[in-house]
């Protein structure tokens, strides 16, 4: 059997915002998103600091094959709470889904190696991509 290993991808969601104070709320509806993209998860309560400001934050845990599902997802979450952005812990490098694009998780066979992107810009991506094969040359 072929079977891909699930990699752990951590979410990190603001609860509140300057215009929506009602954590309970907004954690409601994360969850809601998450539930309709993935079977199962793990979901933390926390406190987070954002630019010198205390807020509530969840941390979701998901397990899959797939990460730029999640990363797809944490922009559904953004838009739907109204936040800035949405934080994205993969293979121990952080991202963010901000208005400026969805990170680009791309992945191969060897977990060691991939392209990280700050954001889903075609521009951005080919830049990775040539510098990832001009470092290879003569190898």
């Amino acid at each position: 059997m072929n079977s891909v290993t699930p990699e752990l991808i951590t979410l990190y969601i603001g609860l509140e915002t300057p215009t929506n104070r009602d954590a309970s709320a907004a954690k409601d509806r994360a969850i809601k998103i998450l539930t309709a993209h993935f079977p199962s998860f793990t979901v933390t309560d926390g406190t987070e600091f954002f630019r010198g400001e205390q807020e509530k934050v969840l941390v979701a845990h998901i397990a899959t094959s797939n990460p730029q599902e999640v990363a797809d997802c944490a922009e559904i979450v953004r838009v739907a709470l109204n936040q800035e952005g949405v934080g994205i812990a993969f293979r121990g490098h952080y991202f963010r889904a901000t208005e400026d694009g969805v990170p680009m998780l791309i992945t191969d066979t060897n977990p060691s190696d991939y392209i990280p992107c700050i954001n889903s810009s075609q521009e951005t991506l080919n830049a990775a991509l040539r510098r990832d094969a001009t470092s290879t040359v003569g190898m």
